[in-house]
């Protein structure tokens, strides 16, 4: 995802990302890369 290109940016992004135990604490280290391809203002 951190190489990815697209032509135009998202209005939303939806991810799911469970880890073995039903939490994953690196998700926002994950989710870092999506932010350059959202429009506007945006959250997680």
């Amino acid at each position: 995802m951190r190489n990815l290109k697209t032509p135009e940016k998202a209005d939303i992004f939806v991810s799911e990302l469970l880890g073995s135990f039903g939490d994953n604490e690196l998700s926002p280290e994950c989710l870092d890369g999506a932010q350059p391809m959202l429009k506007g203002k945006y959250f997680f």
